[in-house]
């Protein structure tokens, strides 16, 4: 009897103990949830706490937008005062005199869980631009990066000058030709010193070519009644793009067309508000894609 005690006891042992190696009673899991609760004596607080947390942490992700937007143009084009107006703060320095802009800045501007990245550039120079007035060797480089980083390309244009408003300067039509697979968008800037309303939309049309018919323009001014390039193909590429852009003077690409007056903040508010629509509806259709 004693034999069989002994023998029954012993298997019932080797039973639980390897049973206890096998499952652990207090898993990782468990643990973390325990650690978590501060040793909380209800279980299902344990398990609440976790999946709210769990939940709050997928939201928070889900909700992070982010957009970067480079903004490029010929010196004095406006495109820091451009940026300015529409964070409402003065970060990017601006002035009268050309070449303010020495290196690349960038503003930012938080909405709720949205932030827009304004990358601002030196105003586009060649290099016996940069020889001939002694600008810094970055000159060359400093919009290409910022439009490598950039998800959308703003180019701004100046439509008081009368010599040059009636076609996009040549840097900046080499620069869309290379980056052609990138959204941009026109932005005529210091519309408040055109005498005539009605050269506003001969511009917009003019300068895309005639194909965009999306034009943003303020209340006031409303008339009523690179690709990464490959170096052995580097001159044919330019030469190409010379005879392209020698034939044109405008882009046919652009996305949207912002008239503004950054100096007034006139209409500098509405490039915000499109981009914040344009973000939601991303987001709409990314959630609805994922159902």
């Amino acid at each position: 009897m004693t034999k069989n005690f002994s023998y029954f006891m012993a298997k019932y042992l080797s039973t639980v103990f390897n049973s206890i190696i096998s499952k652990p009673i207090v898993t990782p899991k468990c643990m973390h949830m325990l650690l978590k609760s501060k040793y909380s004596s209800n279980v299902e607080d344990c398990y609440n706490n976790d999946d709210d947390h769990q939940e709050r942490d997928d939201s928070e992700q889900k909700q992070q937008r982010l957009l970067k937007i480079a903004i490029i143009g010929v010196p004095n084009a406006g495109k820091s005062s451009l940026i300015n107006s529409i964070v409402q703060r003065n970060i990017c320095p601006f002035s009268c005199k050309v070449h303010t802009t020495r290196s690349s800045a960038r503003a930012v501007e938080s909405i709720g869980d949205t932030q827009l990245v304004f990358l601002d550039t030196p105003g586009l120079v060649d290099s016996t631009e940069i020889k001939k007035y002694n600008l810094e060797k970055t000159f060359a480089n400093d919009s290409t990066n910022a439009i490598d980083e950039a998800d959308v390309i703003g180019v701004v244009h100046d439509v008081s000058n009368r010599y040059t408003r009636n076609y996009l300067d040549p840097k900046v039509l080499r620069l869309l030709h290379l980056y052609s697979t990138k959204d941009s968008f026109l932005v005529l800037n210091k519309i408040d010193l055109l005498k005539s309303k009605k050269q506003l939309l001969d511009l917009a049309r003019l300068l895309t070519c005639d194909k965009n018919g999306t034009f943003n323009i303020p209340d006031q001014y409303i008339m009523t009644s690179e690709e990464n390039i490959d170096h052995k193909y580097l001159k044919n590429q330019e030469r190409m793009l010379e005879k392209k852009v020698k034939h044109s003077c405008g882009w046919d690409k652009f996305q949207d067309v912002f008239m503004v007056s950054a100096a007034l903040n006139h209409g500098s508010s509405n490039i915000k508000v499109s981009f914040l629509k344009k973000l939601e509806l991303l987001i709409t259709i990314t959630v609805f894609t994922k159902l």
